[in-house]
C-alpha cells in the first residue's frame, strides 16, 4: 500500500484472503475505498513504492502461492494502458477561473467525432464500451460538446473556465472511428 501524491489517493495492491492470493487494486480517497479497473499477478507480502517523478508504481517480489517467492518487478502506470494516437494541448496553463481556455486535438481522423473529457480525480482506467476503448482518467466527465474534426483531423474548443472549481484537473480526448482513439493526458490546475 502506497500514497499516490499525483492523484491524492492511497493505492492497495494484492494481499491474501480466505480464498487465496489476490491480484486486485483498490484506492482510498480519504472517504471511500473503490476497486480500480486494474489487475496484476496475484501477490502477498510484496513491496511497492510510488515514484512521483515518473508517475509510476513499482512492485517487487512477494508470494504467488503458499510456497513460491517471486523475484519479479512489475510497473503500474495509471492512464497509460494504450499509447495515445491523438495529440491534445491545453492553454493556458494553469487555467484561471473566468478566463478562456483553449483545447486542441490533432492527428485525428478527418471528419471523426471527437470528445473531450476531464477528471478532478486523476488518472485511472474507465472503459467506454460504446467506443470499444478505455480512457486513462478516473471518473471522467464530458467537458464540452463533441465536435467533428476538420479535413486535417484537427478539433478545437474555446470556453470560459467556470468559477467554483479549483485545484488539479486532468483532460483527455477520444475520437470514434470504429473504435476509440485516445489522446495523451494533460494534467493542469484551475486557479
Amino acid at each position: 500500500m502506497v500514497y499516490d501524491s499525483q492523484r491524492e489517493v492511497i493505492v492497495l495492491f494484492g494481499g491474501r484472503d480466505s480464498a487465496g492470493y489476490l491480484g486486485d487494486t483498490w484506492e482510498y480517497d480519504g472517504v471511500l475505498w473503490s476497486l480500480a479497473f486494474l489487475e496484476g499477478p496475484s501477490r502477498h507480502a510484496s513491496e511497492m513504492i510510488y515514484d512521483s517523478a515518473r508517475d509510476v508504481f513499482v512492485l517487487f517480489g512477494g508470494r504467488s502461492d503458499a510456497w513460491t517467492f517471486e523475484n519479479e518487478t512489475w510497473k503500474i502506470q495509471f492512464g497509460e494502458l494504450y499509447p495515445p494516437l491523438l495529440s491534445l494541448s491545453v492553454t493556458p496553463q494553469p487555467l484561471v477561473a473566468g478566463s478562456v481556455a483553449n483545447f486542441t486535438v490533432t492527428q485525428g481522423n478527418p471528419y471523426g467525432v471527437t470528445y473531450l473529457a476531464y477528471s478532478l480525480n486523476g488518472k485511472g482506467f474507465t472503459d467506454i464500451p460504446c467506443m470499444n476503448t478505455r480512457l486513462g482518467l478516473y471518473k471522467p466527465t464530458q467537458a464540452l460538446q463533441p465536435k467533428t474534426a476538420d479535413g486535417n483531423g484537427t478539433v478545437s474548443w474555446s470556453t470560459t473556465v467556470p468559477f467554483g472549481i479549483a485545484g488539479p484537473v486532468w483532460f483527455q480526448s477520444v475520437q470514434i472511428v470504429g473504435y476509440g482513439k485516445t489522446s495523451n493526458i494533460v494534467s493542469t490546475s484551475i486557479q
